[in-house]
């Protein structure tokens, strides 16, 4: 996030030219962990650097006593913002509300203290952080697009598509907002609406792995099986290791009698997550379906055995 104020740390002065060469050369010399000046644990905290750096060079500014309020509440943003990309979110939440605490009419503040919150599952408190973003910033499509996220989360689609409707407003080619928007018309059965949006996302990015394999699902769902298998054909050409994309095409392709290449994609599913009860199901119907009876009854017998240990009454349905 932005610091509180637009003026960046301090840059050194011509004057100390020399001596910064001369600290260059000592953190070549000895690596970064040899930073020891305040100038340089200020620029740690406010410049890009390691997650690790910037909560060490925070350290230093907010410990200083000749920082006024306002840069030590970009401090503890800066270290908060850290925190989160380290998944430590309670020292994220103390961070932000520090921040807050020192000033608390910036909303990037509240927004991270939102994320924090939602990462952990908290989504009303979540949802509270991000109403007082968009009050003190109402064209603030993150928060839209975050509290959007959180009210889906607390399964209230209503509210959540309000918010997506917002954030694209505000920012039409904003590609996850669209990809958000339209899993929501997907799972009401609005499938043109939806497959239109994952086309706007697409074009913004096209290199958007799970939309791709989002409109593929929504082509299927409409029977069209083969332009399914496309969408998903680019998913995995996209990220190799996707095993979802592949279980969707092995569905698509069984739909289509393709038997040998839906066990080839459940073969691919297993190998890099060889738990996927889904994937031992799809195959074991493509084996029996090809007339491979006792492999196909083999496998489904080890998807339920996977399934029963996951949840004891449970049975897979065969798709």
């Amino acid at each position: 996030m932005p610091p509180c104020v637009q003026d960046s740390a301090p840059r050194p002065k011509a004057g100390m030219q020399m001596a910064m060469l001369g600290f260059c050369l000592l953190l070549v010399l000895c690596g970064p962990a040899a930073a020891q000046t305040y100038e340089e644990l200020k620029h740690w905290c406010y410049d890009p650097s390691t997650d690790d750096q910037t909560v060490r060079g925070c350290d230093a500014v907010i410990g200083s006593a000749s920082e006024g309020d306002v840069e030590k509440a970009d401090a503890l943003d800066s270290r908060a913002d850290a925190y989160i990309r380290m998944h430590q979110y309670d020292r994220a939440i103390e961070d932000y509300t520090r921040t807050i605490e020192l000033e608390s009419g910036y909303s990037p503040a509240y927004l991270g203290r939102g994320n924090a919150y939602d990462a952990k599952g908290q989504y009303a408190r979540a949802i509270k952080d991000f109403d007082r973003a968009t009050e003190l910033k109402p064209t603030y499509v993150e928060a839209f697009f975050n509290r959007g996220n959180a009210y889906r989360s607390l399964g209230q689609d209503e509210r959540a598509l309000q918010d997506y409707d917002r954030a694209i407003e505000l920012e039409p080619r904003f590609p996850d907002a669209l990809n958000s928007r339209a899993n929501i018309y997907a799972a009401r059965g609005k499938l043109d609406r939806a497959i239109e949006d994952y086309d706007r996302a697409l074009s913004t990015d096209p290199r958007f792995v799970m939309a791709w394999r989002n409109r593929g699902l929504a082509y299927d769902a409409k029977g069209r099986h083969d332009r399914a298998i496309e969408d998903y054909d680019h998913a995995i050409a996209l990220a190799p290791r996707f095993w979802l994309a592949f279980e969707s095409r092995s569905l698509a392709e069984l739909q289509l009698r393709r038997f040998e290449a839906a066990i080839e994609d459940c073969d691919a599913v297993l190998k890099m997550n060889p738990q996927r009860a889904e994937a031992l199901l799809v195959r074991g119907r493509a084996e029996s379906e090809e007339g491979n009876k006792s492999k196909g009854e083999a496998d489904m017998a080890a998807a339920n055995a996977i399934t029963e240990k996951l949840r004891p009454t449970a049975r897979v349905a065969v798709p």
